[in-house]
Parts: structure tokens; sequence; C-alpha cells
């Protein structure tokens, strides 16, 4: 066997693994959106200053994630850029982590240096991916998580189209990509039918996900009203989602969503 890495759409926390890998800064600080998930599943806090590249592991034992490590990765510097070497160092740690801890089998990442490191998705997944399979136990899988379909499109792009066939070990296969969990939960408690209201998916989903919509997500009901800028500025933060989402409701050939939004 050979180190897997398998790419996915949707949040990293809605899938099982037994490590879970976060971005940082060199200083050790994190995203809202991290912290956030760090309260919410009482995770440890990195505590830096780090090196860049260098990551962090740290014992966890969670009630609503079954994770026994969770990781920090110091992927962003205030002083130098996010290079294809620095998330190459990142890969190496992780894949290495693996064989030192061999009950530890399936990784959890994001695609690091893609964000505040405004590293393109390409050039990161490729120093990630070939990093941890080159240094990972054979049997590990290493899941990457986007937030982007476009970033999902241009990477089976680069990966499928432009490497070779399609078992080559550098290929990103179309069925790899997953639907995240919380999102197929949100659209099964939408009412069947040719077209969904794009308001109600978001709000559906950003009851799932707290972090999202400003910090107010767990609190968003069908039943509220919001304005039309609101409600566009939301369905655009999760816009990526409802197009591939979309074939689970509609025939073939029909539109995409409806695109609705409330208005006051």
């Amino acid at each position: 066997m050979a180190p897997l890495v398998r790419l996915r759409l949707g949040n990293q926390f809605d899938d099982q693994s037994d490590l879970i890998a976060l971005p940082c800064d060199t200083n050790g600080k994190v995203t809202a959106s991290v912290e956030e998930k760090l309260r919410r599943y009482s995770m440890p806090a990195p505590k830096g200053p780090f090196a860049h590249g260098k990551v962090v592991y740290l014992p966890y034992q969670g009630k609503e994630h079954r994770a026994r490590f969770v990781a920090f990765a110091a992927s962003v510097s205030g002083t130098s850029p996010t290079t294809h070497d620095v998330i190459g160092t990142i890969g190496n740690s992780l894949g290495e982590f693996t064989n030192r801890n061999r009950s530890v089998l399936r990784v959890s990442a994001p695609l690091f240096g893609t964000g505040a490191g405004q590293l393109p998705a390409v050039i990161a997944y490729k120093a990630l991916s070939e990093s941890f399979r080159s240094s990972a136990s054979p049997d590990a899988v290493l899941t990457i998580s986007v937030l982007r379909r476009d970033e999902l499109e241009s990477l089976q792009s680069a990966f499928v189209i432009d490497k070779g066939p399609k078992g080559s070990t550098d290929a990103i296969r179309p069925e790899d990509a997953m639907i995240s969990p919380s999102v197929e939960t949100a659209i099964g408690r939408l009412p069947s039918g040719e077209e969904i209201s794009s308001a109600q998916l978001a709000r559906e989903i950003f009851k799932l996900h707290p972090e999202y919509a400003g910090g107010r997500g767990a609190s968003i009901s069908l039943q509220d009203t919001i304005s039309r800028k609101t409600a566009e500025s939301w369905i655009k933060e999760v816009k990526t989602l409802f197009d591939l989402s979309a074939s689970r409701k509609q025939p073939e050939g029909s539109s995409s969503f409806a695109g609705e939004v409330p208005k006051k």
C-alpha cells in the first residue's frame, strides 16, 4: 500500500479522523473560525512563537470528535511569505507523525497557505500531498478539506488533466471529492422540489455551523426576517456549496437554485 491523499469539499470537522491539523501563525494566533472550533470542541490552543512551517502536536480527547491528537501548523508568518517549501515542511511533519504513532492513520487538514498565506491552491496542494506521501505510513490517509468549489475544480483540472492517467498517485479523482455531511443534513431538511431557495439552504447550513454568518449561525431560524443585503452576503459565503448540492434535488438540465432572498 501507499499513503493516500483525498480531497473533499466542506468543513474538515465534519469528517472523523485520528489527527486534526489546523493552521496558525508563527505567534500561535488562529483565525476567528478556528478559535470558535477550539471552544466548541474543547480543544487545546497553540502557544507560540513557532518557526514558519513548524507543526506542534497536542493530545486531545474530545467527546464530540474521535480525534486523538490536534496539530497546529504555523503556515502563516508576518515577516516572510508562505512558500511551497513551507507547506512541504508541514506535510512532511504530518506524514512522519503517522510513522511515529501507528494508531494515527486518518489525518484531516485544510489546504494550508491558501488563505492569509496567499499561496495558489495548486501549489499548496502539490506541496502538501507530495510531502505527506513521501513521509507517511503506507496505510495513512490525508484528507484535505477545501471550502470553495472553484479551488476544487482547479485542483481536479491540474492534477487529473495535466498529470496523466486517472490512476496516477498524483491524480485527484472526482469520486474522492465529498460533500460535507453537514451540508447533506441541511439539504435533507429542505422541502423536496425542483428548486430550492438558496436563502433557506444558507440558513440551514448556518444553523449547523455557528461560526458562519458573523457568529450568528446557530441562532438563525427559517422564520427570521433578514435584509436582502444580509441574505445576499450570507449566500455568497456558502455559494460554492450550492452548485455542488443542487443535483440532489433537481432534474438534469434545470437551473441550479432559485436564488431567492427574503425581503424585509
